[in-house]
């Protein structure tokens, strides 16, 4: 990677005036040892999250050194003269400079994913998500910030230069600005606390790639559940939320050569992915499938779960939390409306969300629930038999909110949106769905009407909105 090589020579000039200033340099030189190491490592391997943590941690490395520098109760002790003392803060002032200058400023952008427009490096253009990473991490260096929301247009001055940001379209037809980014009041911290409502997460908060310890065979995914893990990272990074939610879709329907669009090909020939769960989630950089086991996927609390499937009846796991069983009505199947009038039925086929489920995903985001189950016709829903390629039924979450609370007991009601949709984008049923979690000992319930309480005066200890 070219920025590996970049910041490499930057550092061979720090690591030299740093060899002067001995034992007072000392822990400076050690972080820059490191960053020489890992900028030397990226040559190889090119990692933009690492690539951005260079950048910030040299700029800080060298502020220090500038204090040091300008110490003078420490020059004294190294017996430095004059023109020595000069030399060094003209090299620590020369560095510092390159930080805020042109080519800096482009590597920056260009990690954030941002695409130079004009050749002289005044216009850039990106997603509305990643515009407004690079602004996040440029901090106190932007100013002048003008945002044309009609034109899809940002103008800055980014450490004194002017530059135009032109806002593209993302290629996810599933994305959706989260208008309830739910903060504040119940909500918490989710690295903090995953048993409490979530926090929405600002996008630099969620965990990078490289931190998910993804695997790359079939063989290891196994080796690790087989271990008592609940969820398993595998594949490669996708760039685009629509392209994980086609796999996660294809192997809810049991069609394992999804794997292979992961770079997964040891797979059994045998293996029914619809015999398990399976996720995808967003994280800072890109978008990961991971599988789990029969009855949960575990995932990890800095990410956003954007779907997940169900999977369907299996003898084999009789002795595990929960077996999904078909549902009533045979081929001829039955509309959702009367699915759920049986919460017991529902909750047995795994055709309504869990209170998990709509916990995961309480800081008011988008979800996809891919189910086993088919769209027959006339809004009737059945079993999926041996039509693989049939028309699958998915459950559309979104809204996930706090109605009631109370802080002392940790006892949670929640309200989300649900719109039932088959793989065509026919609608079969919305409504709203409502839970309770106990956060305490992790359960609760999950119901399709609107709960009674919610009528009554809040009593002692309660709070709403």
């Amino acid at each position: 990677m070219a920025v590996g090589r970049f910041l490499s020579g930057r550092l061979s000039g720090l690591q030299q005036r740093l060899g002067l200033l001995a034992e007072q340099g000392l822990h400076l030189r050690k972080r820059a040892t490191a960053q020489h190491a890992l900028a030397m490592q990226l040559e190889q391997a090119g990692d933009s999250e690492v690539a951005l943590q260079l950048l910030e941690e040299q700029t800080r490395l060298l502020r220090d050194e500038a204090a040091l520098l300008h110490d003078e109760a420490a020059l004294a002790r190294l017996h430095l003269d004059p023109v020595q003392v000069e030399v060094l803060r003209a090299g620590n002032h020369a560095a510092m400079a390159d930080t805020r200058g042109q080519v800096f400023a482009s590597l920056k952008l260009r990690l954030e994913g941002l695409e130079l427009v004009a050749s002289n490096g005044s216009v850039w253009s990106g997603t509305r998500e990643q515009i407004e990473d690079a602004v996040h991490a440029a901090g106190g260096a932007v100013s002048a910030l003008v945002h044309d929301e009609a034109n899809r247009r940002w103008t800055l001055r980014l450490d004194g230069r002017e530059l135009t940001l032109l806002e593209v379209a993302g290629s996810d037809p599933h994305a959706k600005t989260l208008r309830s980014e739910n903060r504040g009041g119940p909500y918490h911290d989710p690295t903090e606390d995953a048993d409490l409502p979530h926090a929405h997460l600002d996008r630099r908060r969620l965990r990078p790639y490289r931190r998910m310890d993804a695997q790359s065979t079939w063989k290891q995914v196994e080796a690790l559940l087989a271990r008592s893990a609940k969820g398993v990272a595998l594949g490669r990074k996708l760039k685009a939320a629509d392209e994980g939610h086609a796999v996660i879709a294809r192997l809810a329907r049991g069609d394992a050569t999804a794997l292979s669009s992961l770079g997964i090909d040891d797979y059994p020939r045998s293996l029914d992915p619809s015999m398990r769960e399976w996720a995808l989630v967003e994280g800072r950089d890109g978008f990961v499938v991971y599988v789990g086991v029969y009855d949960e996927v575990g995932l990890p609390s800095d990410v956003r779960v954007l779907a997940h499937s169900h999977p369907g009846p299996d003898p084999r796991a009789a002795s595990g939390n929960r077996v999904v069983k078909d549902l009533p009505g045979g081929a001829a199947g039955l509309p959702y409306t009367r699915i759920v009038e049986d919460l017991a039925v529902a909750r047995a086929a795994a055709i309504i969300p869990s209170v998990n489920d709509i916990h995961a995903i309480s800081d008011g985001g988008t979800h996809v629930l891919y189910t086993r189950y088919v769209h027959v016709g006339d809004r009737q829903i059945a079993n999926p038999g041996d039509g693989a390629g049939a028309n699958r039924v998915a459950l559309h979450l979104r809204d996930t909110k706090v109605v009631r609370w109370n802080e002392r007991t940790k006892e949670y009601w929640y309200e989300v949106s649900v719109v039932v949709k088959d793989a065509s984008g026919a609608e079969l049923w919305s409504g709203k769905m409502y839970a309770v979690w106990y956060a305490i000992p992790r359960m609760g319930d999950v119901f399709v009407t609107r709960p009674e309480r919610f009528a009554a005066p809040l009593q002692t200890g309660w709070q709403k909105p």
